[in-house]
């Protein structure tokens, strides 16, 4: 599984096994993937191993926080919105871009930024933006950006 997962995260986002190497990856009780520390503590009752960093069904799906915190280190599949676009999109609205500067990347999920910071995960099906920020957090973006 991890093979899989460091082989998604560099061809997907240019994201280096290195970078987790510090890290371990544990699987859940459905579709999530955890990212947590190499070694837990036998002795502590636990309900998760770390954050959740992905979802699988057919691929993979980041979460936002995952996105969010190794945003700085994403190179790949990044989808930069302007204000108007960002305020649209952490109200969960689908993004139409006005310009072609989006026709290289390749369609699936991607990492929505804002003035380099990354706001969290979207889906690019090549003419459309969609939001896939968790509804409890839209309002929380919107007001901070504005």
């Amino acid at each position: 599984m991890e093979q899989e997962i460091y082989k998604y995260l560099n061809d997907r986002f240019g994201l280096s096994k290195v970078l987790f190497s510090s890290y371990s990856w544990y699987t859940g009780n459905s579709s999530n993937i955890y990212l947590g520390p190499k070694t837990i503590e036998s002795k502590i009752n636990i309900s998760s191993a770390g954050i959740v960093a992905l979802r699988k069904s057919k691929t993979y799906k980041p979460t936002t926080n995952f996105l969010q915190l190794f945003g700085a280190y994403i190179k790949k599949s990044i989808f930069n919105i302007s204000l108007k676009e960002t305020i649209d999109f952490c109200q969960g609205k689908n993004i139409i871009p006005n310009s072609f500067d989006y026709e290289h990347l390749i369609p699936g999920f991607v990492a929505v930024a804002y003035e380099k910071r990354i706001l969290g995960c979207g889906h690019w099906n090549g003419e459309t933006l969609s939001c896939l920020i968790p509804k409890s957090r839209r309002t929380y973006l919107s007001t901070a950006i504005q």
